[in-house]
């Protein structure tokens, strides 16, 4: 028998009382003026840039966070995610929210990548709330269980992560993850050519070395840290470990998987062949060779550590490094549909064809 969804709950007059107090009243301001980046999607926690969002972020924030921690706040009547993907970034999160979002017994919040828990947490969590109570609205009266996908959640703090279980003790969290030199390549690419509209070729290898050991580069590509922390904090049963290249290889039992992880029905055949475009495709673009060697060196001791915690993904990675350098071709970002177009080529660089191999779950 399935567990009843987290965001189904009794209402309860502490409940009830908690959001109408006084820090509900001194976090609102603001929240009714969202604006719209330049470029960029609307961000429904985004306030007026005239509002003081220091203030917000370091002292709002973090007393929200202890009040709920303390339980002088509580959850009571509010729709919570009853899953989360996590991330990796540029790891196919995007096709993984478009295919469960056609799923019936399952509802995603738009706009994709709330990033709530990681940044927009000084908003009160009702906001939050009523964002998921409309995505599972929405799709009434088939959908059962509602979740939501920020793929910089994998990333985030330990503190973080123990406050989220906090709120959400029961919550399935879906985590995948990509090779570390195609993942990185691909961000680059996304940040240094297609934002700042510049020609690979006309962008130095100093420009490139920048980007990929800043540190918000480098803490999204530790997976290592990420399995760590999450696993100090959720029991294994709780978290889905898959990959990107399962993903190109073999989508539709990937998502199978999944289905079966969330307990709903597994719809991965039918819905396998809907939205044939790529999602967030890149021009193409050569990596340097320098780049490459400087990366493989960077990350191979991750990658061997990471095998010890999870050898079906991880193994297959190291072989690539000792194969000769490459260039791998942009085309290869994550597709939006479960089979891969013909013709395509690797995601990272190798010179021999890539093995079948078996891919870790819970």
């Amino acid at each position: 028998m399935e567990d009843p969804p987290i965001h189904q709950r009794q209402d309860s007059w502490r409940g009830r009382l908690h959001r109408q107090d006084v820090w509900r009243d001194l976090c609102r301001p603001g929240l009714n003026a969202p604006y719209k980046r330049k470029g960029g999607p609307l961000n429904p926690f985004a306030a007026d840039p005239s509002h003081n969002m220091a203030w917000r972020r370091r002292v709002v924030g973090p007393v929200r966070r202890l009040m709920y921690s303390a339980r002088l706040r509580t959850t009571d009547g509010l729709c919570l995610p009853d899953f989360l993907g996590i991330g990796a970034q540029k790891a196919g999160t995007t096709w993984l929210w478009k295919n469960l979002n056609q799923h019936p017994r399952l509802a995603l919040a738009r706009p994709k990548e709330l990033h709530y828990f990681s940044f927009h947490d000084w908003a009160p969590l009702e906001n939050y709330s009523d964002i998921l109570d409309r995505a599972l609205r929405k799709k009434a009266p088939t959908a059962q269980r509602v979740g939501e996908i920020s793929p910089v959640y994998a990333s985030m703090p330990p503190k973080r992560i123990r406050f989220l279980r906090r709120l959400m003790p029961r919550v399935k969290v879906v985590l995948l993850l990509r090779h570390p030199i195609d993942r990185i390549w691909s961000a680059a690419r996304m940040q240094l050519v297609r934002r700042k509209r510049q020609s690979p070729a006309d962008i130095p290898l100093e420009a490139w070395l920048e980007h990929v050991d800043s540190a918000g580069c480098v803490a999204r590509t530790d997976y290592v840290s990420m399995l760590k922390n999450w696993l100090a904090v959720f029991p294994p049963e709780q978290i889905f470990v898959g990959s990107f290249e399962q993903l190109t290889q073999q989508p539709a039992d990937l998502l199978s998987r999944v289905f079966r992880f969330l307990k709903v029905t597994d719809l991965s055949r039918s819905i396998a062949g809907e939205g044939s475009s790529r999602v967030f495709a890149g021009p193409p673009a050569e990596m340097p060779p320098a780049l490459y060697e400087h990366l493989a060196r960077r990350y191979r001791p991750m990658v061997e550590r990471l095998a010890e915690m999870e050898p079906t993904i991880a193994e297959p990675w190291l072989a690539t490094f000792d194969e000769p350098a490459s260039t791998p071709d942009a085309k290869t970002e994550e597709p939006a549909s479960h089979e891969p177009k013909a013709g395509e080529p690797e995601t990272r660089p190798q010179a021999a064809e890539k093995p079948e191999t078996a891919w870790s779950t819970p």
